[in-house]
């Protein structure tokens, strides 16, 4: 299945539902489970193998975001899920993107305004992984960490990685601690929070209607 047949823009969109809201749920809270034991990992490592269990944790995540909100859209995720399985991240991320154009995260900033009013403002781009970074940053992960050691190369700076991979951690928590969404084929925009040290976890609801989709190709500069 190519992109151009996943993104069929003439296929109406559909209201959101309940439903709809907790499949998406389950991935985030799959995707908090994998960055609060990859964090463990990396501040407190028991050894090389701590740091190559938070690399290949963070890589889950990539792709857990990517596949999230394709899950009302059953032949892109499947597409794009197998595109991951074999380890090409740039194709998953062109099939992502040809099925919804708002499958990546939009990291939110709540401000507060007056008594009892907030404002959500975006975050600058250099505080998260981008939508055009993270099959990058897959790819790195994989090369860095998740392969077999050539002995007669120089030996591994352990500390050096973990130091490292700080970097992609903070930035995939800024990403999914309050962020707009758009799932595959739905007529809204969804809010998600990821609520560290609190027993719910996560918690995801409707935002905003979606512009019509030639709208929305000009906000996500496709146009």
């Amino acid at each position: 299945m190519n992109g151009s047949a996943i993104a069929d823009k003439s296929q109406p969109r559909v209201t959101l539902s309940p439903q709809d809201l907790e499949q998406y749920a389950t991935f985030l809270r799959g995707a908090k489970r994998r960055i609060d034991l990859a964090r463990d990992s990396i501040v407190s490592p028991q050894g090389t193998h701590s740091i190559e269990l938070a690399a290949l944790q963070l890589r889950f995540v990539l792709e857990e975001i990517a596949l999230s909100s394709l899950v009302t859209k059953r032949g892109a995720f499947s597409a794009v899920s197998t595109a991951l399985a074999k380890t090409r991240p740039l194709k998953a991320h062109k099939l992502a993107r040809n099925a919804n154009l708002n499958y990546w995260p939009q990291p939110l900033k709540r401000e507060q305004q007056a008594a009892g009013h907030y404002r959500l403002n975006e975050i600058p781009s250099a505080e998260w992984v981008t939508d055009r970074e993270w099959p990058r940053l897959h790819g790195e992960l994989s090369t860095r960490l998740l392969h077999a050691r050539n002995p007669l190369c120089s030996p591994v700076d352990w500390e050096g990685e973990r130091r490292w991979l700080l970097d992609p951690l903070q930035k995939l928590e800024v990403l999914l601690l309050h962020h707009k969404i758009g799932l595959a084929d739905r007529d809204q925009l969804v809010i998600g929070l990821v609520l560290p040290n609190d027993p719910r976890e996560v918690q995801v609801v409707p935002f905003a209607p979606l512009p019509e989709p030639e709208a929305a190709e000009v906000i996500a500069g496709r146009r």
